[in-house]
């Protein structure tokens, strides 16, 4: 999979004002629905339990839904002290339902706000441009720019490549681990970008290695596969050095595994794009190195990596990654190729 440049996610930011001990006295959360829901989710917990933390639950807190209020009391509510702790928590659920007036009248106190609340303004999760759709807050209306001024408005958005194993990472080090270089590779491979179920496999290889401080490659193969993906890997590596013999050798022994395809294919279209990355880089006057850091390979991983650099042209990758697609579709279309005939013969192809 390519990877590809994001701006900081909106759970980014949230998790930095919390670490920092600076919370902004006011976020709209624009979570929207699947992955970037499940990213608000965790932006929300965040900032509330970072909000009531230090005083007694129950006391300083408040919920509103937008259709059943408005902005004057939604500004009354922020405007009170906190009892017994620090600050208090304001929620307003769904607040682009709000009425025009209302967003006008909540938008003079974020000009403005308390110091001593954190008020959080969620978009209804059914929030589109579709019709018959609540539509979201307007960036040019006050309240956004009010909210732009004094807090933050945090957006989420799909994680692709660099910024999916930044997050992986992240949430190992919110279960207070350390993450194999492999681990994020892995698990994009088996689950994909399923934010949900690698959080899950993130959690259970906490649990798998105890009081262990690192989840290694192995731990994530057995909580999620149950199964140690040695093989796999020594396939990949065998396919970057272009050794036919060994990578259809450690092909077979995956098979007899009962390795699944799709994951497989999945990895090996990553390691052919990462080289294709890499040989461009070279082209463009890198080094080995430099190229393959280029390429997304973390520093300390770039030995296992240098001696797959120069074994194809960059028109021979271009092909690679043309046949694995190919490959893809004689099984999974209207062909209904079996799955493991279609890629070794592509790998054959590839390696010819």
């Amino acid at each position: 999979m390519a990877r590809r440049n994001q701006a900081p996610n909106g759970l980014e930011q949230a998790r930095a004002d919390v670490e920092a001990s600076d919370l902004k006295p006011v976020y709209l959360l624009r979570a929207g629905r699947g992955q970037e829901a499940f990213l608000g989710r965790r932006a929300y917990d965040l900032l509330y339990e970072a909000g009531v933390g230090g005083g007694p639950r129950g006391f300083n807190e408040q919920v509103f839904a937008a259709e059943k209020t408005d902005g004057d009391a939604i500004a009354a509510a922020a405007n009170t002290l906190p009892m017994m702790g620090p600050r208090r928590v304001v929620v307003v659920r769904s607040v682009n339902r709000l009425k025009t007036a209302d967003q006008d009248r909540l938008a003079a106190y974020c000009s403005a706000p308390s110091a001593t609340t954190v008020l959080l303004l969620v978009e209804d999760p059914m929030t589109s441009t579709a019709a018959k759709r609540p539509s979201p807050l307007d960036g040019r209306r006050k309240l956004v720019k009010a909210i732009k001024k004094t807090g933050r408005d945090l957006q989420f958005k799909r994680l692709y490549g660099r910024a999916l194993a930044g997050w992986m990472a992240a949430e190992t080090r919110a279960l207070g681990k350390t993450f194999d270089d492999r681990g994020s590779d892995f698990l994009e491979a088996m689950v994909g970008n399923d934010l949900g179920q690698v959080h899950n496999a993130l959690t259970l290889a906490a649990l798998y290695v105890g009081d262990e401080p690192h989840i290694a490659l192995n731990d994530l193969e057995q909580v999620v596969s149950g199964r140690n993906q040695e093989a796999l890997w020594s396939f990949l590596d065998a396919v970057g050095r272009r050794d036919r013999q060994d990578a259809l050798w450690h092909l077979q022994k995956m098979y007899g595994q009962g390795e699944e395809v799709p994951p497989v294919l999945n990895l090996l279209n990553k390691r052919i794009r990462l080289l294709l990355t890499a040989e461009l880089g070279q082209r463009r006057g890198l080094g080995v190195d430099a190229a393959l850091q280029a390429a997304g390979v973390a520093p300390n991983m770039v030995w296992k990596h240098r001696d797959q650099v120069g074994n194809y042209r960059a028109i021979e990758l271009r092909r690679a990654v043309s046949r694995l697609l190919e490959a893809e579709s004689d099984f999974k279309g209207g062909r209904r190729v079996d799955g493991r005939w279609a890629l070794e013969r592509a790998v054959i192809d590839i390696l010819n």
